[in-house]
């Protein structure tokens, strides 16, 4: 499904200025790395100025970048999201059908039981129920990351980044630090 901003572009094509069908162009072509561009990026790649992505996105209804960012965000579907890798883990396992001490779907299948490290750490017991369902998505999650270690995908991108003459490495927000690390 086109998203706002691509049913908005291509209602007023027809009536865009030459530079900035350019740049609409791209950004209609490159919808899912918008988010990681700059306006300078953008009129790079569309053989304009930044100064000119500013003002083709005020024509079609948008502050500037960031606004039009925000609304991507919200709209486009991320897969490469964990928690979305975490949630196709569930159901390809059944945990998401398992009933809790409610009678109603947990989120793990997995239920506090007595003589557990978490009854046995003095944990409120209102609390408890939440914090086996965190560790249980977190060992299973661990297992899963294990699974994917041992799989032929994951040697031959091994290899290939040992035997590359250069990796880049790109960090934004949250992972910056750790990319600099490498």
């Amino acid at each position: 499904m086109p998203t706002a901003f691509a049913q908005t572009v291509e209602a007023r094509f027809a009536e865009l200025t030459p530079t900035s069908k350019r740049v609409a162009s791209y950004m209609l072509a490159n919808l899912d790395r918008l988010g990681l561009e700059t306006a300078d990026q953008i009129a790079q790649q569309a053989g304009t100025s930044g100064i000119s992505v500013g003002r083709f996105l005020r024509s079609v209804g948008y502050r500037n970048l960031d606004d039009l960012k925000r609304e991507l965000r919200g709209a486009q579907e991320r897969p490469w999201l964990i928690t979305d890798r975490l949630d196709a883990f569930r159901r390809s396992t059944g945990q998401l059908d398992q009933p809790d001490q409610t009678g109603q779907p947990d989120q793990t299948g997995q239920l506090d039981q007595p003589g557990s490290a978490i009854q046995d750490a003095g944990i409120p017991e209102a609390r408890r129920p939440a914090l086996a369902q965190s560790l249980e998505l977190e060992l299973a999650a661990i297992q899963h990351v294990y699974q994917l270690a041992q799989s032929p995908v994951f040697a031959r991108v091994a290899e290939r980044i040992a035997n590359a003459d250069a990796v880049y490495i790109l960090g934004i927000q949250s992972t910056r630090g750790i990319s600099n690390a490498f």
